[in-house]
């Protein structure tokens, strides 16, 4: 829905869109944003504090790979 909004242009489509995918196999939607943009940063790692978000990040084989603090 949000990218049929005709004034809705987000600056990273990419990010966004592999977000939104995070969000609909169960992630929490600010947490794949940020994991978006760090793997469109080329991030070697994401660190999070966050167990279950890790867990759901290691099962769906996120990128950049989970490190758990």
């Amino acid at each position: 829905m949000l990218f049929k909004l005709p004034n809705f242009e987000p600056l990273e489509f990419d990010a966004v869109f592999r977000a939104l995918n995070c969000y609909e196999a169960g992630m929490d939607f600010a947490d794949s944003m940020h994991l978006a943009l760090s793997g469109k940063a080329k991030a070697v790692s994401f660190m999070t504090s966050d167990k279950a978000f890790a867990k759901r990040a290691r099962k769906e084989e996120a990128y950049p790979p989970i490190e758990l603090l």
